[in-house]
């Protein structure tokens, strides 16, 4: 599992480059802070590199580069000498403690870089550091495509989201539908399209390193007055009007489809699984439960900055379920569900 020691710069690397080249962000929350003229590590400095090494060892193809810095009290030799030394001995804690020798470079800047000012005794004590980057060496692959309408195929102009577990990105395509943009190679990638006067849809591009390049196409159905969102995965917990974790994601790609359709009207319609049964009565708790599953996602919505006069809801008890004879586990969460209509 990722700490959050280093899941930073996964989430926030700036990567745009083929695989052959490095993503890099400094790890600025673990500066290593040296007393006077020394160049020996506190016990605080050492427990921190400590679990900076335990992370590293967990997330393999990482590199990391030291720059050590003085005040500016010496001579300017003696202090890149001292720089030198706090490097090593920086370099020499994460090989204890695990981390690879040739994984690791630094420089010595001596007072070359101060932070803060040297005149007086805070500011040098922030000038006594060495500063931690590290490097992930993810692979990368070109990815392109073309979003375009469902039926007659032109090119719909349109927000495209790129996300894995580790990593996200956005961007807006050309006129005709077009994009190019590199992702990660290790990971699948999650693709979803956003555009005026349609529907917004998924597609994943699963993790493949055999191929530098990978082309596809994402049709996009029209938003037509009366017509079903696809919203797939608006599912409740058993007995409750709360969303299952895996849906509140869709909650999010609602909204922006919202936020991107700005004068459309929405109807929300809730349904709740009592299989094998007749419909319920509208006094009854499961009838009342559908109502309140809708109701969730209008309050959601409404909360997020929707106007209400966009939105209306309703509930459906047991009346319209996917699976009338539900048997599995499956269809009866297919069953708990929440629907979206254009109006």
């Amino acid at each position: 599992m990722y700490r959050p020691l280093l899941l930073a710069i996964f989430l926030f690397a700036a990567i745009a480059a083929p695989a052959q080249h490095k993503s890099s962000t400094p790890y600025t929350d673990l500066p290593v802070y040296f007393d006077f003229g020394a160049d020996t590590l506190t016990a605080k400095a050492k427990g921190r590199l400590q679990q900076l090494a335990g992370d590293i060892r967990e997330l393999p193809g990482l590199e990391v580069r030291l720059a050590a810095h003085t005040d500016a009290i010496g001579s300017a030799e003696a202090n890149v000498a001292l720089s030198g030394r706090r490097a090593q001995a920086v370099s020499a804690m994460l090989t204890a403690a695990g981390v690879p020798d040739s994984t690791i470079q630094y420089v010595k800047q001596g007072e070359a870089a101060p932070v803060a000012d040297n005149s007086t005794p805070e500011g040098r004590q922030q000038n006594r550091r060495v500063e931690v980057t590290v490097f992930s060496t993810l692979p990368m692959r070109e990815l392109s495509g073309q979003i375009q309408a469902e039926h007659g195929g032109e090119g719909v102009p349109a927000t495209v989201l790129l996300s894995t577990p580790t990593w996200s990105d956005s961007l807006q395509t050309d006129t005709a539908g077009r994009f190019q943009t590199v992702v990660p190679a290790l990971e699948k990638v999650r693709i979803d399209a956003f555009a005026k006067g349609f529907f917004f849809d998924t597609k994943i591009a699963p993790p493949d390193t055999s191929r530098s390049k990978v082309d596809m196409v994402l049709p996009l159905p029209r938003a037509e007055k009366g017509v079903a969102l696809p919203v797939k995965r608006l599912h409740f917990l058993g007995g409750r009007a709360v969303l299952r974790a895996k849906s509140i994601p869709e909650l999010d790609r609602l909204m922006r489809f919202l936020q991107v359709n700005d004068g459309m009207h929405i109807s929300i319609h809730g349904h709740v699984n009592v299989p094998n049964t007749p419909p319920v009565a509208e006094q009854t708790a499961e009838f009342q439960l559908s109502v309140r599953r809708a109701r969730h996602i209008y309050e959601f919505l409404i909360d997020n900055g929707v106007a209400p006069e966009r939105l209306s809801y309703e509930g459906h008890g047991n009346s319209m379920m996917l699976y009338p004879k539900a048997v599995s586990a499956g269809q009866q969460a297919a069953n708990r569900r929440v629907e979206v209509r254009v109006e």
